[in-house]
């Protein structure tokens, strides 16, 4: 389904993360998530505001530097950012 890009686009922020070398080896890269992340941006009409990555850190803490400094952008511009989008894998 395509969006029409006469509504307006919603601003949003992708995250990306690896904690491991198996994961980028395995088709779960930095590159394959942002790719992924972007396509399914363009196709929704979505404005793409920032772009976060952490390559090595794992999801069982929200202790990871650019999750981090996502978190300190979405304070400083409240109400500027509609959605976050990652993705996910089992």
């Amino acid at each position: 389904m395509k969006y029409s890009n006469q509504e307006k686009k919603k601003k949003v922020i992708i995250y990306t993360r690896v904690s491991i070398d198996d994961q980028a080896e395995t088709g779960f890269s930095l590159a394959n998530q942002e790719d992924l992340l972007r396509r399914e941006c363009t196709r929704r009409g979505f404005e793409i505001v920032e772009h976060y990555r952490d390559d090595g850190y794992s999801a069982t803490t929200f202790e990871r530097p650019a999750f981090q400094r996502l978190h300190a952008y979405l304070k400083q511009h409240k109400k500027q950012v509609e959605l976050i989008l990652v993705t996910k894998w089992c």
